[in-house]
């Protein structure tokens, strides 16, 4: 976790309000490098700006110079969403006509005649209506038996191996998405100040090593936090950081990047994945957007079909989902596809406390503009005892092949085995 306190004390001297003729705290020097820098080495931009950096802006970051890099093919745009703390995938995506599913669960199983139908093995659970429509559009892909082949039952370990795109921990433990920043060029006619954006208190780490900037919401993220004023100071600050040195040149891109999300109109109802539809409509040049979500740890109490934990947060998943994909569509954004998943899946076997236990195998989601919807992807291993690994669902389909896919089909890398170093692509079929 970044480290976003100030390491210096703050000053400020009054200057006129030309405005108003009164006199506020105008940002000091010392105090802005103070924010910004903190910041440069420590590979974020500090809460003072309500955000963070992954790293120092501009050609040259964490990962090395972008010279000679990929240009990038298309327009696509992708958001990431990372279910944290290992969805049920078994409740989400249930295997209807697996007889194993129900005799391991005989409190929490999704009834056959309950789940909405995906093809004659599959149904997804009755509280995902709203995306069940979307497969019925052909814009959702479902993909089951899907997993890291390191097999961690770890949070903190198969989170990082997930989000660094790797089955072993990089020693640079740079994201997948960083990666693929670093080796290809922005596409956008004018460039753009960043690329990839995390709403999010700070950086993931499929970003981590990038010139990527986390903000709370699109409204949060302002100069008030680094200057102690709501007045914008752009133009004094600029004057500030005339010079050569790199802390000077931070701090002429955080006032350009405070500048830019600040133009940008704040969906009427916030929440994460509003904020990313309005992030990715306002022409700034990003092309990735990340969004966490919690609560997914479900060791007890998971309920039923029809109420309780699970049913509550799968209907909490979807009606964002579907609320996102109808966001995007009433802004024209055909071109952004929307990926979901998480660490790993859940045992097979109901625990005594009506939950489920860290597993393996999980499924996934890709939504919108290049999911090819149809029957559920990945081959299907069984729930039967022998079928199993360890007491769960076994991995068939490899993560790194989906994310492999969504990297060329949808962001445009000419060379994904350039951000999947060592790995040998399978194809899934999860977009077009």
């Amino acid at each position: 976790m970044n480290d976003t306190s100030p390491t210096a004390p703050i000053t400020s001297e009054p200057l006129p309000d030309t405005a108003c003729g009164c006199e506020v705290a105008a940002p000091s020097r010392r105090r802005f490098l103070t924010g910004a820098a903190a910041v440069a080495g420590a590979a974020g931009l500090a809460g003072t700006l309500g955000g963070t950096l992954a790293g120092p802006l501009g050609p040259g970051g964490p990962l090395g110079s972008t010279a000679g890099a990929a240009a990038r093919r298309g327009a696509g745009k992708l958001i990431v969403v990372f279910l944290r703390g290992g969805i049920d995938g078994l409740s989400a995506v249930v295997p209807v006509a697996d007889s194993a599913y129900y005799a391991a669960r005989p409190g929490i199983a999704v009834p056959a005649d309950a789940a909405l139908p995906l093809d004659a093995t599959f149904g997804l659970h009755p509280a995902m209506a709203p995306l069940h429509e979307l497969w019925q559009d052909g814009r959702l892909a479902v993909i089951h038996a899907v997993g890291n082949p390191a097999r961690s039952r770890s949070h903190f370990d198969a989170q990082d191996l997930l989000e660094q795109g790797s089955d072993t921990q990089r020693t640079d433990a740079a994201g997948w998405l960083a990666r693929y920043l670093a080796t290809t060029t922005s596409s956008a006619p004018h460039g753009g100040l960043f690329r990839a954006v995390a709403i999010s208190g700070g950086v993931p780490g499929s970003l981590r090593g990038s010139n990527a900037l986390a903000i709370p919401s699109v409204s949060g993220f302002g100069l008030g936090g680094v200057t102690g004023a709501s007045t914008t100071w752009t133009g004094v600050l600029n004057q500030m950081y005339q010079g050569r040195l790199p802390v000077e040149a931070v701090g002429r891109t955080t006032v350009q990047a405070v500048t830019t999300v600040g133009g940008v109109t704040p969906p009427s109802t916030s929440s994460s994945f509003t904020e990313a539809a309005a992030l990715l409509g306002a022409g700034l040049g990003v092309e990735v957007v990340t969004v966490d979500t919690g609560g997914w740890d479900t060791h007890d109490s998971m309920g039923t079909h029809e109420s309780g934990e699970m049913r509550d947060l799968l209907a909490g998943l979807a009606g964002s989902l579907a609320g996102l994909q109808a966001d995007l569509d009433a802004r024209g954004l055909s071109e952004v596809t929307t990926v979901v998943m998480s660490e790993f899946g859940r045992r097979l076997i109901e625990n005594g406390s009506g939950g489920t236990d860290h597993g393996t195998a999980n499924m996934m989601l890709v939504m919108g503009g290049a999911a090819r919807s149809g029957p559920v992807l990945g081959t299907w291993p069984g729930l039967a005892t022998d079928d199993l690994d360890r007491g769960d669902l076994a991995i068939t389909t490899d993560v790194r092949d989906v994310l492999w896919e969504l990297t060329s089909a949808v962001l445009g890398h000419p060379d994904p085995g350039v951000v999947f170093s060592g790995h040998t692509h399978t194809p899934v079929g999860a977009v077009r």
